[in-house]
């Protein structure tokens, strides 16, 4: 592989881990949840409920089960 791209990978590797950091260490007061299902399925049982949650403040995105 190319220098440059080797150099250009670890450098988004070292911006990546700092988001992730600045993620953990957010309080999410600002977000957004979204309800979302799956339904319709063959099987009731495998019918599913959640949120979908995406912090306004950091970017990040989970699902909370309904």
């Amino acid at each position: 592989m190319n220098i440059k791209m080797i150099k250009l990978l670890n450098q988004r590797d070292v911006i990546d881990d700092k988001i992730k950091s600045f993620q953990r260490e957010c309080p999410h007061k600002d977000k957004t949840s979204i309800p979302k299902s799956d339904t319709g399925n063959w099987s009731i049982s495998d019918d599913r409920w959640w949120y979908e949650v995406i912090c306004n403040d950091c970017g990040k995105q989970w699902n909370i089960d309904q």
